[in-house]
């Protein structure tokens, strides 16, 4: 049983990379119990389910998705608000501080972190950091990674962020009626789906995002990407151009550029983003941001092809077409766009 405690409590700490808003609930994967919806998002996620449960059938599932029968047991949380005052409670926040993220990256890569966090009831952490591939290669865990059946290869964010993220996270019936308005644009005519190009385009510190931090050598990107996509990719009546930004401008610009035959499209509400929130939106306004972040990260990976900012958010995000391709027809913007060719490919620059 205290393997068990233990594996759950991993589980979820390897996946906390700082996307907060999800409304989680722990799922079987077992194909008898996926229930087919007419809705277009829940079938793709319960296909990807039915697809990891074949692929990974030797992993310890039932330990994977364990859950105390206690309200009392331990819980680990992005941000605990509803934590009773008799519980105690550690909250770190490790998105800024870079002497903190590595402080933290040190005691979950080489120290037995759980027994010193077993004091605490609750645990509540901010992080934009990959814990996965240290925590279970961590010396001190390699019981629990044995119970577990997950070989050292598949010990990496790029083969367990499907199969975590999935299995700990599923979307709010909002976020998928605001995904399907959009997928559905792909179906209309149904002998022929659309292929879906995205584009993440990220460049920083602008009026949409005051907050936020400038992005150097992003000064062409809009162009660049523009470029890219009439020289390379077919845009006609069987595709279709979505695009998310940081930038309300940028945003419409893309649009604009593409809806002479309605061939862009996009998820409509105010830019955030989650760890730069600015006060000159109202707490609705925030409300409706957090919906369209959660929305755009679902629609990036169902992209046919998607050119990308270097970004976390659009990098995690395009880890979800592992199942289908994760690397067909992917790009990446790096003074100039790139394709990024498979899990050993390196992008050209540190600062991009």
């Amino acid at each position: 049983m205290r393997y068990l405690r233990s594996c759950r409590f991993l589980v979820i700490l390897s996946f906390t990379i700082g996307i907060s808003t999800f409304i989680y609930r722990l799922h079987s994967i077992n194909r008898n119990l996926i229930v087919h919806s007419k809705n277009i998002l829940s079938n793709k996620i319960n296909k990807r389910l039915h697809l990891l449960r074949q692929q990974l059938s030797h992993v310890n599932f039932s330990m994977l998705l364990y859950r105390p029968s206690s309200n009392q047991s331990q819980s680990i949380t992005y941000r605990c608000r509803e934590c009773k005052s008799n519980r105690k409670t550690l909250y770190i926040k490790a998105t800024v501080d870079k002497q903190l993220k590595q402080k933290m990256y040190e005691k979950i890569s080489s120290t037995n972190f759980l027994i010193e966090w077993s004091q605490f009831d609750d645990i509540s952490m901010e992080t934009a950091s990959d814990y996965v591939t240290p925590v279970l290669a961590n010396k001190y865990l390699q019981n629990i990674v044995r119970l577990l059946n997950i070989s050292s290869i598949e010990s990496t964010q790029t083969r367990l962020f499907p199969l975590l993220y999935e299995i700990l996270f599923r979307p709010t019936d909002h976020v998928m009626t605001m995904v399907d308005q959009l997928l559905i644009k792909l179906n209309n005519n149904k002998s022929v789906k659309k292929q879906l190009i995205c584009l993440h385009i990220r460049i920083g510190k602008n009026p949409t995002m005051i907050y936020d931090e400038i992005r150097t050598y992003r000064d062409t990107m809009v162009e660049d990407m523009i470029q890219f996509v009439d020289k390379n990719l077919t845009i006609n009546n069987n595709s279709m151009i979505f695009i998310t930004s940081d930038s309300m401008k940028v945003n419409q610009d893309i649009l604009d550029r593409y809806n002479t035959t309605n061939q862009s499209i996009s998820i409509p509400g105010p830019i955030i983003h989650i760890d730069r929130l600015s006060s000159l939106y109202s707490s609705d306004e925030r409300c409706t941001g957090f919906l369209k972040v959660i929305s755009d990260f679902y629609v990036l990976g169902e992209c046919d092809t998607l050119i990308m900012a270097r970004s976390g958010f659009s990098e995690w995000a395009s880890r979800r077409r592992y199942l289908i391709d994760q690397f067909n027809q992917l790009y990446l913007y790096c003074r100039g766009i790139y394709q990024v060719t498979g899990d050993q490919w390196r992008r050209p620059y540190n600062i991009c």
